[in-house]
């Protein structure tokens, strides 16, 4: 039998969001049998180093 999902907390950081991701399954929170595909259309990739997010730090 299936529960319902947990209600995703809100954050004051961005890092203690981080750490909930980190440590729990998306499936404990969201109901991905009933999540429908998404086309973002206008979505284009940023190639503009200074706005990018360094991948090891985040920042």
């Amino acid at each position: 039998m299936k529960t319902a999902p947990k209600k995703i907390p809100s954050f004051k950081i961005e890092a203690a969001e981080r750490e909930l991701w980190e440590s729990n399954d998306s499936a404990e929170f969201l109901n991905w049998g009933v999540a429908q595909k998404v086309t973002l259309p206008n979505l284009t990739q940023n190639t503009n180093p200074k706005n990018r997010r360094d991948k090891t730090t985040g920042r």
